[in-house]
């Protein structure tokens, strides 16, 4: 019925000019860069949505999911100071940069985490949301939100693409290691506690990564049975079904 980043559902361009009322240069509020958005997420407490702009550095956010209108504007800009800029780690990676945010997943306490993955991170923001706010939270670097390495261990990562989360714990598809990461305290620390693919939390074998992927092959066999032409080769996603994750394409 609505539709954001374009005046409407037959127009396509890439950071379209037709949109946004503060419109100064390429990109605004309103718009999104060509194939840019990754994942999406809505608080389902508050119907907040929340929009991973990948090759802009940043996260989108609108107050209602089911209230918007044609080409409305974000009031919530994540990862970058305002609405027009759009470098990656603008002024440095810090606890208020991003650089190419991929996952997205809200707790159902309205926690929202993003895997950045060109810093090779998860981040968490706590509410209230306001543009070019600070996360509260790191995942993947030590506890580091200044470092951007991608590294192996219980307290690295590299890559992160999908996330999941619960109050009790958060899911990291960990993509260059082979493994999903669970974080069973995330509220607490930021060092996994299990490795799903892998032997442990220091190995990032792709032999032992087979066990996952048929894993998934299994999952898609089942479902395919009740969804025709699901594809999970190039699963990048985790969500939530049921009590337990489930990877997704």
């Amino acid at each position: 019925d609505r539709v954001l980043g374009q005046p409407n559902f037959v127009l396509s361009a890439s950071r379209s000019p037709l949109v946004g009322e503060e419109q100064v240069g390429p990109a605004s509020a309103a718009n999104f860069y060509a194939s840019g958005v990754r994942h999406m997420a809505i608080d389902r407490r508050s119907g907040r949505l929340f929009v991973a702009d990948y090759y802009n550095a940043r996260v989108m956010s609108w107050p209602s999911v089911s209230a918007f209108h044609n080409a409305q504007s974000a009031d919530v800009i994540l990862g970058q100071p305002d609405e027009f800029t759009t470098t990656c780690s603008t002024g440095g990676v810090s606890a208020s940069s991003l650089c190419q945010p991929y996952g997205v997943a809200v707790s159902p306490s309205g926690m929202l985490y993003v895997s950045d993955k060109g810093t090779h991170r998860v981040l968490g923001y706590s509410p209230p949301f306001t543009t070019g706010m600070a996360a509260s939270r790191v995942y993947g670097q030590a506890g580091s939100f200044t470092s951007s390495a991608p590294t192996l261990g219980a307290d690295g990562l590299a890559s992160p693409a999908g996330v999941a989360a619960s109050d009790t714990a958060l899911f990291v598809y960990d993509t260059s290691n082979r493994r999903v990461l669970v974080y069973n305290d995330p509220g607490a620390d930021f060092t996994a506690d299990v490795a799903i693919g892998q032997a442990s939390l220091t190995t990032a074998d792709f032999g032992a990564f087979i066990y996952w992927e048929c894993y998934r092959h299994l999952v898609e066999a089942e479902l395919t049975s009740l969804i025709p032409h699901l594809n999970l080769d190039e699963a990048e996603s985790i969500a939530f079904v049921g009590a337990g994750p489930l990877p997704l394409s």
